[in-house]
């Protein structure tokens, strides 16, 4: 055991603190206080530091074993749907009937003949999903070598459990990101086609101003533009309409079935830029059915966590294989048929390996990823480029933006 004796130092960091002395210019060394832990390596000679301080031969005993064993939460949007055992294919049927008619019970005259027996059927249409994604991971565990570290099965079986718990981990953070892609591919596909609602590029067209994206997320009256924006889109989809599938089927989203995500980024800023100078946040507040992801790729390695990081994609879609690669991704409403995880199928196998005298385990995981464009999606983004649907001015979303002024200018 090493032995640090800090009556010195720590005489002079009270002095320091009762304001009897100046602050020491010199750095105070707390290695002498904090310890990090050391890593023993194979072949490790120097020892010195685990030695009893009695008769310095002899190892220091482990006190109280911790082991690292915290369960993972699953942190990506829930589309989770339904599995099956047997078959593979899913098939999705749509059915489209025909147009409306006169009633011609009122200009019927003596002698004429309505045609009632004409055959017209509904016009039916099919789509198949029949892909399956899958991975799996092993994991060796030890019948015999591992005991002799510790001294009791109950203090081994521990050790056991956590790496059972980490291999979960492993698996959960993976179906995570599969989870996340299939999100990506759908707004994807909207942004590739250009169908995408830019709240930005609607904002500056009606503003006359010229924000930025970055200057945007920190702008109160474009939030509230943005939030006036998402909450109008979330109640049109409850109605029925061809706009916002790519197939002209009539579709209609109802509350619950709707699926609303939204970047912590804009969610944040919407909070403290907009919704902290209103006596009435309810009024102007997103409310709580909607989930949010920190990001909709990844972190990357910038611990500043810039916005066009954690608002971009760089993907090719499922479809046609087109490039998308943009930031400025804030948001997403789409039906809960439109993207959906089914068909998961998790399984653990093992054996013993007796020459060895070890077990092995295998952890698969089965599932389908699928996107169905023909659905309600809605992609909210506050993308630079201005070639988006929705990057004219109209006379309402001036009159919207004329109100929110007003009102910032009142709250001065």
């Amino acid at each position: 055991m090493k032995i640090n004796q800090v009556a010195t130092l720590l005489n002079q960091i009270n002095s320091e603190m009762l304001g009897e002395t100046a602050i020491a210019s010199v750095n105070e060394d707390l290695s002498n206080i904090v310890e990090v832990g050391t890593q023993l390596t194979e072949g490790q000679n120097d020892l010195t530091n685990f030695f009893e301080s009695y008769g310095k031969k002899l190892i220091d005993k482990v006190g109280r074993v911790v082991v690292v064993d915290r369960t993972y939460k699953s942190t990506a949007p829930n589309i989770e749907r339904d599995s099956w055992e047997y078959g593979s294919i899913m098939e999705k049927i749509r059915v489209s009937v025909n147009e409306l008619e006169d009633d011609v019970t009122w200009e019927l005259n003596r002698g004429d003949t309505p045609e009632q027996f004409e055959y017209q059927p509904a016009t039916l249409s099919s789509k198949y999903f029949d892909s399956y994604t899958v991975f799996m991971t092993q994991i060796s565990l030890p019948e015999k070598t591992l005991k002799s570290a510790f001294t009791s099965a109950s203090a081994m079986g521990r050790l056991i459990s956590a790496i059972e718990n980490r291999v979960q981990m492993k698996l959960a953070i993976s179906k995570d990101n599969l989870i996340r892609r299939t999100i990506n591919n759908l707004i994807a596909e909207k942004i590739a086609r250009n169908k995408d609602i830019n709240l930005l590029a609607m904002y500056n067209a009606s503003a006359g101003t010229s924000l930025t994206p970055n200057a945007a997320m920190f702008n109160a009256a474009f939030l509230k533009f943005a939030v006036f924006q998402i909450m109008k889109y979330r109640k049109m989809i409850e109605n029925p309409s061809t706009l916002f599938g790519e197939e002209d089927y009539v579709n209609f989203t109802p509350t619950k079935d709707a699926k609303m995500i939204l970047l912590d980024y804009f969610k944040s800023s919407a909070e403290v830029f907009m919704e902290s100078d209103t006596f009435h946040n309810e009024l102007v507040s997103l409310g709580d059915s909607f989930e949010t992801v920190p990001y909709w790729q990844g972190s990357g390695t910038d611990t500043s966590f810039n916005f066009n990081i954690l608002s971009g994609i760089n993907v090719k879609t499922a479809s046609t294989g087109a490039t998308v690669a943009t930031s400025g991704v804030v948001g997403i409403i789409f039906d809960r048929d439109a993207c959906a995880v089914c068909m998961e199928d998790n399984q653990t196998t093992g054996n013993y390996a007796a020459k060895g005298r070890f077990y092995n385990y295998f952890h698969y995981v089965n599932a389908r990823y699928l996107n169905d464009l023909a659905e309600n999606v809605v992609v909210f983004t506050i993308r630079t480029p201005a070639t988006t649907q929705n990057s004219t001015a109209n006379s309402e979303n001036r009159l919207l933006v004329d109100a929110i002024n007003e009102t910032e200018t009142k709250s001065k």
